[in-house]
């Protein structure tokens, strides 16, 4: 690759330009007449790793061309050059908003990333930790686009070594493993993209093809050693941008992503990179001054913006477009200055030899790592927050992690019948883990008692014995140990008119399944107790009420000094909760509460252990802070201890034992 094929290419600068504006005004969520105009604009990250792939594979592949040796001692630096420098600048400034800003749990959390960052690890970080990339609590963690550097960083661990082997043993053939491993990536994105998005979308397994196409590029170029001088061949940048402007404005949050879709954008990019016509009308387009100098500044843009944004909402809740259109000025003001105080210096051998620069980044990696394990260690200095707020956490997506660990945990137990107690079979859906919790949580109170539960998800709708696609499902459960040794059959499910299984065309509703389900059990001889729905609390403003009387108040910026100002909060969700509960799961308790005396079955009903209707309240908050509900109706943990003690108020051990007692006698 000839010293001309390294020159400068201004158009790539304006694919950076256009890549970060994406990013940056899909995070930001402008509504202009009702609708965000761009959704779409997380592929920005995917036309920054197009264009990272074929920056870093020409420059190894002209050193392996012309110098027949690969210096990685020089190609990390340049990297660590590249990234250090603004990473630490942006952290170290964040601190002060941070331990004025973050509840105890958030603050672990942001430290964490922290250090995950700096070694470049942060995508697995909130792979473990976090909600959907995209979800509204997901806006609220400052540090999560580092997770599109730690993919990059670890491709540029591994690529070199794969290029240094391939480019010794197998030049000739080099471009044909990067198009066999571009495609084993991207079918590997295709296949799980729908069973595990995640994953998909956090680690490198499922980006590696997009950062290869740009690899493939530039081995291209190297073999050609030629720019595009045919007319004929600009009409592909054209299309190229076409594609990348198309995706922008067309993909949605629900498109499967990485995926066969991703290949829209990638190789509209692709299309632009590998076409070097320097006289083109893209070429131009792209090379204007302005999206050049929006590209030199993108680096610290994309750095910036985030942190901006997510302290922004998480100390005065989501801005007004002016307020947003304020909040770009000021990241556009410190990416400018970031960019001539900081990463041009920093890049500069002359001005920051390799000595200091590696001393310097050494004691920002220490401070950095301490900061992390302090954070860790005193639990986040809950003595900062107000009494009350404590315990709140307002990530719904890690609330929900544990949905099933008391299942998970206990399975052994739950798939093994007991000879000397009653066995109970707790059956249903996602809501009947709630209720299995909350057992298990106090099992000692149930000393006569063993619970069992082969499956974590029943839907009753597939027991509808006219429906055979599932009477492999119906034959399983009814010839399970479990089944055959329960005495009582607890359905405390979600029963609602929801289908058998999604999935599938024509599903049957749990009502067609219930008329077939409960003459089984019947005839099986089992004890059956309804329960009856819980308590379904609308969303306000799409959150729930915790979350939104938690935005109150931090708008309200009350000094929650005394656990009597939290009480009147939790008061007021508390109303707020009762008059958004869903009046039609009040209907439907009541048809099954009715459904159960007409057929002789027990019947337990949920909703008064959540909901006072003579007050007209909703329990929200347990009385130290922690959220009940992590959505409209699913507990959380401490939800689910607090769901364990009113079962006992209630005296459920001896609903149980009087249920058992009457079949008996």
């Amino acid at each position: 690759m000839s010293s001309s094929n390294l020159s400068y290419r201004p158009e790539i600068d304006g694919l950076r330009a256009l890549a970060v504006i994406s990013v940056i005004l899909y995070h930001a969520q402008f509504t202009i007449l009702g609708q965000d105009w761009f959704v779409g604009g997380y592929i920005g990250v995917d036309i920054f790793f197009v264009i990272s792939g074929y920056l870093i594979a020409r420059i190894i592949f002209s050193e392996l061309n012309e110098e027949k040796s690969f210096n990685f001692i020089n190609f990390y630096e340049r990297r660590a050059r590249r990234i250090l420098p603004m990473l630490f600048l942006v952290i170290f400034s964040c601190i002060l908003f941070a331990w004025k800003t973050l509840l105890p749990t958030q603050l672990i959390e942001y430290a964490q990333s922290n250090a995950a960052a700096i070694v470049f690890s942060s995508n697995i970080l909130f792979y473990l930790t976090t909600t959907q990339y995209g979800a509204e609590s997901a806006l609220l963690k400052p540090f999560l686009h580092t997770w599109s550097l730690a993919v990059e960083e670890q491709f540029y661990i591994i690529f070199p070594i794969i290029s240094i082997f391939s480019f010794k043993l197998f030049r000739n053939t080099l471009i044909f493993i990067l198009i066999l491993l571009s495609i084993v990536s991207l079918q590997f994105a295709e296949m799980i993209a729908g069973t595990n998005p995640d994953f998909n979308f956090y680690l490198p397994f499922s980006r590696f093809w997009e950062l290869a196409t740009g690899s493939i590029l530039a081995y291209r170029e190297m073999i050609s050693r030629s720019n595009c001088s045919s007319k004929r061949l600009e009409i592909f940048p054209i299309i190229g941008l076409v594609l990348v402007i198309y995706s922008i404005f067309t993909f949605r949050s629900d498109t499967p992503h990485p995926s066969y879709h991703t290949l829209i954008p990638v190789l509209g990019v692709a299309a632009i990179i590998g076409i070097r016509s320097t006289n083109g009308p893209i070429a131009k387009l792209l090379g204007n001054r302005l999206l050049v100098w929006i590209g030199l500044v993108s680096y610290s843009a994309y750095m910036w913006h985030y942190p901006v944004l997510a302290f922004s909402r998480l100390k005065w809740g989501e801005p007004s477009n002016l307020e947003k259109l304020l909040l770009l000025v000021f990241i556009a003001a410190l990416s400018i200055a970031s960019y001539f105080f900081i990463e041009k210096p920093s890049r500069n051998r002359k001005k920051l030899p390799s000595r200091p620069f590696w001393l310097i980044t050494s004691i920002c990696m220490i401070v950095s790592f301490s900061l992390a394990g302090a954070a860790y260690h005193f639990n986040g200095f809950p003595a900062r927050i107000p009494v009350g707020w404590k315990n709140f956490e307002p990530d719904a997506g890690v609330l929900q992690k544990s949905f099933w660990s008391v299942y998970w945990k206990n399975e052994d137990y739950l798939h093994t019948p007991s000879k000397n107690k009653t066995n109970v079979y707790i059956f249903g859906n996602s809501h009947s883990s709630d209720v299995l919790s909350a057992l298990m949580i106090r099992r000692d109170q149930y000393s006569d008692f063993h619970f069992l539960k082969s499956e974590r998800y029943e839907q009753i709708g597939c027991f509808d014995e006219d429906d055979a696609r599932f009477s492999n499902q119906r034959d399983k459960f009814y010839n399970s140990e479990t089944y055959k040794a329960s005495k009582i059959i607890i359905i405390a499910t979600k029963l609602s008119d929801v289908y058998c299984d999604k999935s599938v065309e024509k599903g049957h509703p749990d009502s067609s399944g219930l008329k077939y389900f409960i003459p089984r059990l019947q005839k099986d001889g089992k004890i059956i107790l309804i329960m009856g729905n819980t308590a379904f609390i609308k969303p306000i403003d799409g959150k729930t009420v915790a979350d939104y009387v938690f935005s109150q108040a931090q708008n309200d910026g009350i000094d929650f000094s005394s656990g009597e100002v939290f009480r009147l909060y939790r008061m007021r969700a508390e109303a707020l909760a009762f008059s958004n509960l869903d009046l039609g799961n009040v209907v439907k308790n009541k048809e099954l509460e009715n459904f159960a005396k007409a057929n002789g079955l027990g019947y337990f009903e949920r909703l008064p252990l959540f909901c006072d209707f003579s007050a007209e309240t909703c329990a929200v908050f347990t009385a130290d802070g922690h959220k009940i509900r992590y959505d409209y109706g699913h507990l959380t943990d401490h939800g689910r201890e607090y769901f364990a003690d009113e079962l006992l108020k209630a005296n459920f051990p001896d609903v149980l034992r009087k249920l058992s007692f009457e079949k008996n006698r």
